[in-house]
């Protein structure tokens, strides 16, 4: 689910073999809406069930219609 608000969110890894930079309209974009590619609005899916290491859950995520990768990376913490 994105954070309800978008300024005040940060994604803090996604990648792209085909980018040098990731801009932050492109982060606010899959933010807005995880479900689909940032870059061309396509389906997208992931490769394997998420790793998760010390409270970082990461997930690689493919463009079906693109072709672009990025991973997906999650911190997880306890709820107070």
């Amino acid at each position: 689910m994105p954070h309800p608000d978008t300024d005040k969110s940060k994604y803090e890894n996604i990648r792209c073999p085909d980018c040098n930079q990731i801009t932050d309209e492109i982060q606010k974009k899959y933010l807005a809406n995880p479900a689909a590619c940032p870059w061309c609005d396509g389906d997208i899916q992931a490769d394997a069930a998420a790793d998760v290491d010390e409270g970082i859950a990461t997930q690689d995520i493919d463009c079906l219609e693109c072709g672009r990768s990025w991973q997906d990376m999650y911190r997880l913490e306890k709820l107070s």
